[in-house]
């Protein structure tokens, strides 16, 4: 991955055109300005992260003592209580990942997968309509709260139950509680474990950090 002639793609059609002070290559202060970014970023930010993944990759014996550290680095995320050396390795390994897809059902699918557990979220449907002043496909500005106020109005929250591959207990809700308020959004409350069989559902996650953000579904 280069993030060179990449950051300034994503800008505006049209802002190339009308970029001032080009050079003799035709790029514009901003275009050479924000190269400057692109080239600091795959001089001294792409190696670091290629370096600490590998280092990740490489614990074992007397390394582990580097995984506190790593989970430091890497924001210290909620994990299920008494975790061994090898599965808090496997959370590392999978964390970039996992910070992508926070929020969604399929983060739940496959933090619960590095232990062994099948899940499938089921939500309710929200009791009111969401009313966040927001635009329209037509493009018209809808406003819900009055002309000196935003979103004043606290949106109602969505129950969800986790169904799982296992009989429930109070020992499995305890120590996947932290990673459970770890993963849900803002809008959701987690009610209750429920026992289930799934035929087939099986998701395949890349390690590391990847270019791509959709998971393979097979």
């Amino acid at each position: 991955m280069t993030f060179q002639n990449y950051l300034f793609q994503l800008f505006p059609k049209g802002i190339r055109a009308s970029d001032s002070y080009k050079n003799a290559q035709g790029k514009g202060l901003l275009e050479r300005y924000v190269g400057i970014i692109e080239n600091e970023l795959d001089t001294e930010f792409i190696g670091f992260v290629d370096n600490f993944l590998s280092n990740i990759y490489a614990i074992s014996g007397n390394n582990v003592k580097f995984i506190p550290s790593l989970f430091n680095h890497l924001g210290n995320p909620a994990t299920p209580t008494t975790l061994t050396d090898a599965q808090k390795i496997l959370v590392l390994k999978y964390l970039t990942r996992i910070y992508q897809l926070k929020g969604t059902a399929i983060s739940f699918e496959l933090y619960f997968s590095l232990f062994g557990y099948q899940v499938k979220i089921m939500e309710d449907t929200p009791l009111k309509p969401i009313t966040y002043d927001s635009l329209t496909p037509d493009g018209i500005f809808i406003r819900y709260d009055d002309s000196f106020t935003y979103d004043q109005d606290c949106e109602q929250c969505t129950y969800y139950d986790i169904w799982i591959n296992t009989t429930p207990n109070p020992t499995l809700i305890d120590r996947f509680t932290p990673v459970i308020c770890f993963l849900q959004p803002i809008n959701a409350k987690f009610r209750s474990f429920k026992e289930t069989i799934f035929l087939q559902d099986n998701y395949q996650f890349e390690e590391g950090l990847p270019d791509d953000l959709t998971p393979t579904i097979s």
